[in-house]
């Protein structure tokens, strides 16, 4: 070796013992980087430390002399998310590994699931160091699409023969999909029977184990195992998915189905066209969350019993994933019978696509003042929807609860009229307001505009309200006043006093109509 070969003295740092440090070293430097680069791992979830006020002694025993947990010294000063997991038996992993404690790689303001059974990404700050006893673990790792579950996913389940059937089970009718929750490769003999392929395993233990780490563990406990419906979202959506069919879409207006598809020798091909008429596209931004979709058959999907090792129902259900049970609408958006739902669109057609547009007549807007005609004269019946769509915020559930501690206004200003763009001009005129004020004192008003009316019963109430012509007396929440008295001088109506004792002298008024009030 000459002096200028980058390896010289190779030979006597193998003789030291540290020739792999000089490689390693000399590599990074010749890839720019002088720091060792992030290497992840595949690890299984044994326990979430959601709580750890709750660590005592016993506690901590417990983790050290029957989990086996290796850096027990952090046991004290966990912060919330953390886990217990060990390396996941495979190529790299080994058998002796030790479950560990893994911080969250992400802060708590964005926190992500992880139950125990689930396998997750962990990194360590330094792999090849000698801090190696700390890793922080990132998100749940994603599965193959038959195996793949917004609510729970078993990762083993990767390697299971019966999601990819051979012709040979097709003909036989043996082609269903096992949902077990098996640790490692489940295979099917000629008598039909189920084992486990022991050499499979990818955590020490029985086969039975991850049904375990469901059922008996503090995390597995407090999970909710349910079939969720999967949300198929267009390419330039953002979307939060919950474990428990909970969904937050930031996308456009969307009112069903993903996209409209024909098939041609190419294969299946999108449609240039959204599958409702009805969607609006472009400027047409929206916000969707919703709870409890998959209401119906149509968008629920297959659903079915997940079984244990024995082959005895597990008590939970799951959505069905083999190629053969996908559902052509599972997950859609489906206004009418999704659970609970708040939309925002900034273009959208509202009652038409919540299945309220034959209820209401539309409102009345101020066509602006034309010479010569009557204030009435110059408004209209809107139509119920813009033809290109309108901005709506749309709260849909079984029940509505608004509750405020000062007060509440409901405001409409109107719509003076639109440009020749469709973009509104607003009306800066209060007397066109309407409003529902619930005051902090406990008042209720109604306040129409200058030309509209508080109409009760219908859009087509024409009948009068009839009352007297003096003030009402109001005290202590309750209203009195003077009775209603014909042009002849009889009492026909509201015989009341002026005071809330019922010992007041009465005053007797002219009756006349309300002016802003019609029934039906």
């Amino acid at each position: 070796m000459t002096n200028g070969n980058q390896y010289s003295k190779l030979d006597k740092h193998f003789a030291e013992g540290n020739a792999g440090r000089i490689l390693r070293d000399r590599s990074q430097y010749e890839h720019g980087t002088k720091s060792d680069l992030p290497i992840f791992y595949r690890f299984v979830v044994l326990e979430t430390i959601f709580d750890p006020t709750i660590i005592d002694s016993n506690k901590i025993s417990y983790f050290q002399h029957t989990l086996g947990v290796i850096n027990i010294h952090f046991a004290a000063a966990l912060p919330r998310n953390t886990i217990i997991a060990r390396r996941v038996i495979d190529g790299h992993g080994s058998s002796v590994s030790q479950p560990m404690f893994l911080f969250p790689f992400f802060p708590h303001n964005m926190s992500f699931p992880c139950k125990p059974g689930e396998h997750v990404w962990v990194m360590f700050e330094n792999p090849s160091g000698t801090k190696n006893d700390l890793g922080y673990w990132m998100c749940r790792i994603v599965e193959p699409g038959f195996v793949e579950d917004v609510n729970h996913t078993h990762s083993p389940r990767g390697n299971d023969g019966s999601f990819v059937p051979g012709i040979k089970d097709l003909f036989d009718g043996t082609d269903d999909a096992k949902y077990e929750f098996r640790n490692g490769q489940g295979s099917t003999l000629e008598d039909k029977s189920r084992i486990t392929i022991a050499e499979t395993a990818t955590i020490p233990g029985d086969e039975d184990s991850y049904e375990k780490l469901r059922t008996e563990t503090d995390g597995g406990k407090l999970s909710v195992y349910e079939a969720v419906p999967r949300y198929r979202k267009r390419p330039e959506d953002t979307v939060f998915e919950g474990n428990n069919n909970t969904l937050i879409v930031l996308g456009t207006d969307r009112t069903g189905a993903v996209a409209v598809y024909k098939k041609d020798d190419n294969g299946v091909q999108v449609v240039d066209t959204f599958p409702s008429k009805d969607d609006q596209k472009p400027g047409a931004g929206a916000m969707d969350f919703v709870v409890g979709r998959g209401q119906t058959d149509k968008t629920l999907g297959k659903e079915i019993d997940s079984t244990t090792i024995a082959g005895a129902s597990s008590g939970t259900k799951e959505l069905a994933k083999a190629a053969k049970d996908l559902v052509e609408n599972e997950g859609d958006p489906d206004f009418i019978n999704d659970r609970s739902r708040i939309y925002i669109a900034q273009r959208t057609k509202p009652d038409t696509n919540f299945g309220i547009d034959t209820f209401n007549s539309g409102p009345k807007v101020s066509t602006g003042k034309v010479q010569g005609k009557s204030s009435r004269e110059n408004v209209e019946d809107s139509k119920l929807n813009d033809g290109n769509g309108d901005g709506a915020i749309v709260i849909k559930s079984d029940k509505l609860r608004l509750i405020a501690r000062s007060d509440v206004e409901i405001l409409v200003t109107g719509i003076l009229k639109r440009d020749e763009k469709g973009r509104i001009i607003g009306n800066d005129d209060t007397s066109g307001y309407a409003a529902l004020i619930i005051k902090a004192n406990g008042d209720i008003i109604f306040k129409p505009s200058k030309h509209g009316y508080i109409k009760l019963g219908g859009d087509d109430a024409t009948l009068p309200i009839v009352c007297g012509d003096m003030p009402a007396v109001t005290a202590d929440g309750i209203v009195s006043g003077a009775p209603l008295i014909t042009t002849m001088g009889g009492q026909f109506a509201g015989a009341t006093t002026s005071g809330n004792d019922n010992k007041g002298a009465l005053a007797p008024g002219q009756a006349k109509f309300a002016s802003k009030i019609l029934c039906k």
